[in-house]
């Protein structure tokens, strides 16, 4: 590992309960078993292999999640594992005069203080702000890098799949 900053976490797979593949952007992989830091309120859940299997990466904080709210840091995942194979990370493709664009829901909540905003496609992409404009800022700024090490590793980047509509009821 080069001294500085930890490559972020770019790929993760479920071996086993307990035990990740994870893959970091400049190419090291390792296997990790992390049993022995599953305990407390938030890590207790992830001993049901059900629950340690919706194991993802979140691009935003560079480290594996899971739905419960519970993450390990990229540190700890390098530190605690077994280097495997390193792979060669995918290279940039030379820049076109236009990228392709595309669009995302954006769900925007106010709330007595701020605003927030989340992408329903794109899990753990959220941003909050004093204002709508600022919030509708953040979550540009969100979605680009939620999706920039997608891009950067060659992972493809799905079509979004969330749609919205208005629907009248009685208010009474």
């Amino acid at each position: 590992m080069a001294k500085g900053r930890l490559p972020a976490v770019v790929g993760v797979s479920v071996v086993r309960p307990c035990v990740l593949d994870v893959t970091l952007a400049d190419g090291t992989r390792r296997r990790v078993d992390v049993e022995r830091v599953l305990y407390g309120t938030v890590f207790e859940p992830l001993h049901n292999p059900e629950r340690f299997a919706e194991a993802m990466v979140d691009h935003v904080l560079g480290t594996v999640v899971w739905l419960n709210g519970a993450d390990l840091s990229p540190e700890f995942l390098y530190a605690s594992g077994t280097e495997l194979a390193r792979v060669e990370p995918a290279r940039q493709p030379a820049a076109s005069t236009r990228e392709p664009i595309v669009t995302y829901v954006v769900v925007y909540e106010r709330a007595p203080n701020n605003w927030s905003a989340y992408v329903p496609d794109l899990p753990g992409c959220v941003a909050t702000g004093q204002t709508r404009e600022e919030t509708e800022r953040l979550i540009r700024e969100a979605i680009v890098l939620h999706l920039a090490p997608l891009r950067e590793s060659g992972e493809p980047i799905l079509e979004p799949g969330t749609w919205t509509g208005l629907v009248e009821v009685p208010a009474g």
